[in-house]
């Protein structure tokens, strides 16, 4: 008996020795090894890396840990944490960031699961020569057909209007803003886009309208994939069912952008009318040159990263700016009283009297400052660069840290405090502040500043001047809370907009 026992026992060791040896070759060989070249960071986890800061708890609580940890164990005001074996070289100094920014060498894209849709078309996950050309392209036609002019700002007021009749004809009832806002905020870009807007009611723009949405919900549920692409292949599990309704989704925007595309081809006389009509102008115009980025498909993807960017992050603005607002009543009463002193009853507030309300135009900054709405805008390096003291290889990743220099106490001192003041000068007029840049900066800086300024400018004084904001019975709302997927957007809450008498 006791041999038996001395067998087994000895069975046992060989087992666990076997494992524990197995986990220390996965811990040498399969965990992240750090690179001597690139800024410093916290330990990596074997086949992880230090994914866990990334996806651990909601939105706010993963940007303050990758600020913590730069702050820990960075130098230089940069850090790297691995995604998976992919090094993320985060950085959060201004300085650096003004200088990767406008460096041809950091305008690459990280490839990941975008890539499964997008292929390297489109506006957004583009980059080389097919980005610059349509970067150009797009620019130059976005200023042509609204940015700065007056017939822009007239259909902005007109979807103002709309929104506020949507509103009213709730007649008081709890709702989510962002139902309200995402349809109107889609329809301009439809105007610039396709040419035309879209009836609130038409079922096709609504389901439109719902699958941006959605799709914005689903990204943030699938960060895991963008390191193991894999997950996607498992049967039976959530990761799977949001794949494939996240597929189907973008499928189901494609088939309506291509109908809008077909609608062109089949008109195309005239001067440009809108991006479509341009973009099959110079399809046209260059049909026999073999290298041409003007295709079907770069026209549908680029549409579509109008129609996803353009519309939900000025929405999301927007809810985040009710959210600031309720949590902050002084600025609330102040901000809606200058709103009544300039807009006239009933009406709606044009660009020539912007200049008269600095501190709306300041409460839009600091919604902005504190809501980080993309707060890693991801660089890759397209070939060998330096960065401060360190080496980066053709490829690396690299963040500039919004979130991290729009928290820092050396441009906006007691950072957490929502304070529009500060961007205001002794005279109460409006200020550049350091620091401060919502929209990027550099090369890649977003393609649609200036009419996202327009839209919450308008969208926001409309909803000021004709309601009052309350919060729906047993509903709770926090700005400290929020879901970081495609942007880092506000927990879902639903507010009663009470009409005002004036």
């Amino acid at each position: 008996m006791a041999d038996a026992s001395e067998g087994c026992s000895c069975s046992v060791g060989v087992i666990l020795a076997s494992v524990a040896a197995l986990l220390i070759t996965l811990w040498i060989f399969i965990r992240p090894k750090r690179s001597k070249t690139l800024p410093p960071g916290p330990p990596t986890k074997p086949l992880i890396g230090n994914m866990d800061i990334f996806l651990k708890g909601d939105g706010f609580q993963r940007l303050e840990s990758i600020k913590k940890v730069t702050e820990e164990y960075g130098k230089d005001g940069m850090c790297t944490l691995y995604v998976g074996h992919r090094p993320n070289v985060m950085v959060s100094d201004y300085e650096l960031i003004k200088k990767l920014t406008n460096d041809e060498k950091f305008t690459g894209r990280p490839r990941g699961m975008q890539d499964i849709h997008f292929r390297r078309k489109g506006l957004l996950f583009t980059e080389g020569e097919l980005w610059k050309e349509q970067r150009r392209f797009a620019l130059t036609t976005l200023r042509d057909f609204g940015m700065g002019k007056t017939w822009l700002q007239d259909l902005i007021i007109e979807e103002a209007q709309e929104l506020i009749n949507d509103l009213e004809a709730v007649r008081e009832r709890p709702v989510n803003p962002n139902n309200y806002l995402t349809p109107s905020v889609a329809n301009v870009i439809c105007a610039i886009s396709y040419g035309e807007r879209f009836s609130h009611k038409d079922e096709n723009f609504r389901r439109l309208t719902t699958l941006i949405g959605q799709n914005v919900t689903l990204a943030a549920k699938m960060q895991a994939m963008q390191v193991y692409p894999w997950l996607r292949w498992i049967p039976f599990t959530r990761l799977r069912q949001n794949y494939l309704a996240l597929q189907k989704n973008l499928k189901d925007v494609g088939v309506f952008l291509r109908r809008l595309i077909t609608e062109h081809k089949n008109n195309l006389e005239g001067e440009p009318r809108d991006y479509i009509h341009a973009f099959l102008l110079e399809a046209d115009r260059q049909k026999t040159k073999p290298t041409t980025t003007f295709t079907d498909e770069q026209l549908e993807k680029a549409v579509f990263n109008l129609f996803g960017a353009g519309t939900e992050t000025t929405s999301t603005t927007l809810t985040w700016a009710i959210i600031f607002l309720l949590e902050n009543p002084e600025v609330y009463k102040k901000v809606q009283a200058e709103v009544d002193k300039v807009v006239p009853d009933g009406g709606f507030p044009n660009l020539e009297e912007k200049e008269s309300m600095p501190y709306l135009q300041a409460v839009i900054q600091e919604v902005q400052r504190l809501a980080n709405l993309v707060p890693f805008p991801i660089r890759t390096t397209t070939e060998e660069a330096q960065l401060g003291n360190y080496h980066l290889p053709a490829g690396t990743m690299v963040s500039p840290n919004l979130y991290a220099v729009h928290k820092d106490p050396k441009y906006f001192p007691n950072p957490e405090k929502f304070d529009p003041q500060r961007f205001l000068d002794e005279k109460g007029q409006i200020k550049k502040v350091d620091g401060f840049f919502p929209f990027s900066i550099g090369k890649r800086f977003c393609l649609g500043e200036s009419l996202a300024k327009m839209e919450l400018y308008i969208f926001f004084a409309s909803l000021l001047k004709h309601f009052n904001f309350e919060l729906a019975p047993g509903e709770t709302i926090s700005s400290r809370k929020s879901i970081f997927g495609i942007v880092n957007a506000p927990v879902p809450y639903k507010i009663i907009f009470k009409r005002r008498n004036n």
